[in-house]
């Protein structure tokens, strides 16, 4: 969002110094230029729109820190994959926000313009979302029962899921909600996972 802000305003403002500055130059009555000046603002605008949006010029020594960068709340879970890491914040009330983060190594980098649709399986009240960062074999995993029951869970990598939830008071008796959370390496057809005993198809 941050980095789609500032290239519009980078963008206007060229606009605007360039007609201030020849609005009352005689060669703005001129149509070759006024029809040239048209197709540079055009070409302009689909450079930028080809500029990478990954921010790469910023390091950072934790995904922590790199999740700080564009984000605010409190950092409940990191999971780090062999090419990124995924964040989990608290931002007040029931509110969370998520975020990729770019690994280089040892090195981690705060990513822009990354708007992943997750693979959502909904199966009875248990919902499954599978992200997957970029076209890498890093892919996170969530799974929610909608009725605020504990849910068991169980896959054929041995995985740990994290638990990110909370009690709330509904009325005269007490609601939960919880989300399980997960790392998979190279998510594919051989990868097994039942919830409370069922087995979900991930593929």
């Amino acid at each position: 969002m941050l980095y789609g802000l500032f290239l519009s305003l980078l963008f206007g403002v060229l606009l605007l110094a360039l007609w201030l500055l020849l609005r009352r130059h005689p060669i703005w009555g001129k149509r070759w230029f006024r029809v040239g000046s048209f197709a540079f603002v055009v070409l302009l605008g689909i450079v930028f729109l080809l500029i990478p949006r990954e921010v790469r010029t910023r390091e950072y020594a934790s995904p922590e820190e790199a999740f700080r960068y564009k984000n605010q709340g409190e950092i409940l879970l990191v999971l780090e994959g062999e090419q990124s890491a995924y964040v989990v914040a608290e931002q007040g009330g029931n509110s969370y926000a998520y975020d990729f983060i770019a690994r280089d190594g040892d090195v981690w980098h705060p990513v822009s313009g990354i708007q992943t649709k997750p693979i959502v399986i909904t199966q009875g009240s248990v919902v499954i979302r599978i992200y997957r960062y970029r076209k890498t074999d890093d892919y996170y995993i969530s799974i929610t029962d909608g009725k605020g029951q504990d849910v068991e869970i169980e896959d054929n990598r041995n995985s740990y899921f994290y638990t990110i939830g909370d009690s709330y008071a509904l009325a005269d008796e007490t609601f939960s909600m919880y989300t399980y959370y997960a790392y998979i390496c190279d998510l594919d057809e051989t990868y097994q996972l039942s919830v409370n005993g069922e087995a979900f198809p991930v593929f």
